[in-house]
């Protein structure tokens, strides 16, 4: 009796381990299909707003923490040092204010990953690229949840001219919660590319909401 009751102790024992694995599978398999929605800056009433001022020019981008928030520059998806960095170009736009996040190297498989210090479900940024035409897809946001565990969909801007570089906002609400976006831009032109964070929302989702 006493070798079965350590029997069923442990494996009780194995399956209260196995739980918080099992959870988030079961989560990341059932957010798989997120709802999408574009929004502009007035829907960020309230926001949390990362401000790069208090940092020099030239701060590597790749490893940066601002407000919690975690920026990570990758290159064919292996972090890379010296692609991205805090700057003032190319100056001011409809949607963007120095300093803030430039590429000075080519876009083509960059990509800035942002981890959030807790859920969200509003995401926003400004941006320019090197043009001065209307791109369709310009940049492209994915958003993941647990950490990059699971991809709960992805969605893409036009760019316009911002008055003068393509550019514009890139603002996205979820109808599930993620803690990871990954963004992407179009490789056009070969001198200075820019993106920045002007306004970005994280906040927690309460327990009752739908």
């Amino acid at each position: 009796m006493r070798a079965y009751a350590a029997r069923i102790k442990s494996n009780l024992m194995n399956i209260i381990r196995a739980l918080p694995v099992l959870i988030l599978y079961f989560l990341a398999a059932s957010f798989s299909h997120a709802a999408l929605t574009p929004i502009g800056p007035l829907d960020f009433a309230g926001a949390t707003v990362l401000d790069f001022s208090a940092l020099a020019d030239n701060t590597e981008a790749n490893g940066l923490i601002v407000d919690g928030v975690l920026f990570q520059a990758t290159k064919n998806g292996s972090s890379t040092n010296g692609v991205v960095i805090v700057d003032g170009g190319p100056g001011r736009t409809g949607n963007i204010t120095q300093p803030n996040l430039v590429s000075l190297s080519d876009l083509n498989a960059i990509a800035l990953i942002v981890s959030l210090p807790n859920l969200a479900i509003q995401f926003g940024y400004g941006y320019a690229l090197n043009a001065a035409v209307s791109i369709p897809v310009a940049t492209t946001i994915t958003i993941e949840l647990f950490a990059g565990s699971a991809s709960v969909g992805s969605i893409s801007f036009t760019g316009i001219p911002d008055p003068i570089f393509t550019g514009g906002y890139a603002g996205v609400a979820s109808d599930t919660p993620f803690d990871r976006a990954v963004l992407t831009f179009s490789d056009v032109g070969d001198a200075l590319r820019s993106i920045m964070w002007p306004l970005l929302r994280t906040e927690i989702r309460r327990k009752d909401r739908r």
